[in-house]
């Protein structure tokens, strides 16, 4: 999850439709589930690409194995990517297959953006399987997403936190 707000320190690894007005909200789930991103070779990587007003920020999960599959196989890389010119927000996918069907390609994840009371939100996927390798969908907003704040380029280990101040608004109907 990328959190657009604090933390309600809840337990973030269990996924739920979207939206929902049960904590946790006001986020960014490109693939919600249990993954290790303290697992050897996996990260978890914020960048900031362009230069205002037409940067993108990047959050990459990259070589991120899921918690506790018996018998998986191979972590996960997928993207979630937050554009300031076309006020998109848009998921990619390059690898979901962790080696276990009951897990593989977003089988046990949530997909889709939540406002903060959690009574808005665009789901893309949930419990569904439809997260495939090279597959990306984008969710538009009416209204621009202002970037408050500039993130930072960083990669954060797992016993460290960061904060990025976002501020996204408007969820419509998600394409592909």
């Amino acid at each position: 999850l990328v959190m657009l707000g604090p933390d309600d320190g809840l337990a973030d690894y269990i996924n739920v439709s979207i939206p929902s007005s049960a904590p946790p909200n006001n986020f960014i789930a490109p693939a919600w589930d249990d993954w290790d991103p303290s697992a050897a070779g996996a990260a978890v990587i914020a960048k900031t690409i362009g230069v205002a007003p037409n940067r993108s920020w990047v959050v990459t999960w990259k070589s991120v194995p899921r918690f506790t599959v018996a018998g998986g196989t191979g972590p996960a890389t997928f993207q979630a990517i937050l554009d300031e010119t076309t006020d998109r927000v848009r998921f990619q996918y390059n690898t979901m297959n962790v080696g276990n069907s009951w897990y593989d390609n977003g089988n046990s994840a949530s997909a889709g953006v939540e406002d903060a009371a959690g009574l808005r939100g665009v789901q893309i996927s949930y419990n569904s399987g439809s997260l495939t390798a090279g597959s990306a969908y984008t969710c538009g907003a009416p209204v621009a997403p202002a970037v408050t704040g500039q993130p930072v380029d960083q990669t954060v280990p797992v016993t460290q936190t960061a904060s990025f101040s976002v501020t996204a608004t408007g969820f419509p109907t998600p394409t592909v």
